[in-house]
Order: structure tokens, then sequence, then C-alpha cells
């Protein structure tokens, strides 16, 4: 492997790692958001400009947890799945069946979440001058259109590699 090549297996697995630790902090801050803003009133005063601020918060109740969970155990399983792609490389740098199927797997990974986003409707934070929303929602066109994109790149990479790793067998039969 070269030596600039030789940081991405540690860096696909450190990227992997950190996700992994700050997806169910995500989780745990929009479960927190939503209990203890359940108490608040739907409509207030900003102090310096007097402009109301809408509150739209998700009742804090079992499906709102379940969904939550749900949601981060599918980020942590795509986040698994990507450190197994840097664990591939890290023991067979290059053309290799590991890498291969590490690469089919987290296409695998990226479609369960895709289809989740589009069935289930995952909760969702957003904060602007007059508004704060914490909303369930399904994924929206640009969302499920880039991790459909993703899912087709790590599909796509996992064929070549098969093809390649095939051609190489191929090759060493001639020899």
């Amino acid at each position: 492997m070269k030596p600039r090549t030789r940081l991405l297996p540690p860096l696909l697995i450190a990227a992997a790692w950190l996700g992994m630790l700050l997806c169910p902090l995500y989780a745990i801050a929009l479960g927190g958001a939503s209990r203890a803003m359940a108490d608040a009133p739907k409509l207030a005063h900003d102090g310096i400009t007097g402009a109301p601020i809408h509150f739209d918060i998700l009742p804090f109740d079992a499906g709102l947890v379940l969904r939550l969970t749900a949601m981060v155990a599918l980020q942590l399983f795509i986040l698994w799945q990507l450190r197994g792609v840097g664990a591939a490389l890290l023991r067979q740098p290059g053309i290799g069946a590991g890498v291969a199927s590490a690469f089919r797997r987290l296409g695998h990974a990226l479609l369960a979440y895709g289809l989740f986003g589009m069935i289930v409707p995952v909760p969702t934070r957003h904060v602007s001058a007059l508004q704060v929303q914490l909303v369930a929602e399904r994924f929206g066109y640009s969302q499920v259109y880039l991790i459909a994109i993703a899912c087709l790149c790590a599909y796509a990479t996992a064929w070549l590699l098969g093809e390649s790793l095939r051609l190489k067998e191929e090759n060493e039969g001639f020899v």
C-alpha cells in the first residue's frame, strides 16, 4: 500500500468509532429536549425583539423512545459495517474477498437505514430564529437520494472488487 493510502483504513475505523459514540449522545439529546420541553408553552415571545417564538415539541412517550432506539441501532449498524471496511482493508489492502464482502455488508446496512427512514418517522430537531421544532418526519427526497447514492456506491465497489478478484484468480490460472 502506498504511504498516502495507509492512513485510510485507520481513518475509517476511527471515524466509525467516533460516530458510534456520538449517535447515542444525539439520540439522548433529542429525547432530553422532548422531555425538558414537554411542559413548555407552545408560544413565547423573544425578550429582545418581542417577536413570537413557536414551539412544536414531540411528546416524550414510548413511541418516541422506540423510534430513537431503532434509529440509533441502524446508525450503529452502518457505522459498524464502515469499521468492518476499514478492518478488512487493514487485513488485506487492495483486492480481496473480505474487502468486497465488507462493502456489500455496508450497502445492505445503508439500504436498511434508507428503508427505515422512508417508512418510520424519525425524530428530528429544527431550530430557527422564531421557531423551535422537535418533530417526527420521514426522510425527505434529498436524504433518500443521498442514502441511495451511498448504497449504490457501496454495492458498485463490492461488485468491482469481486470482478477484480475473479479476474485475478483467472489470470493466476493461466500462469
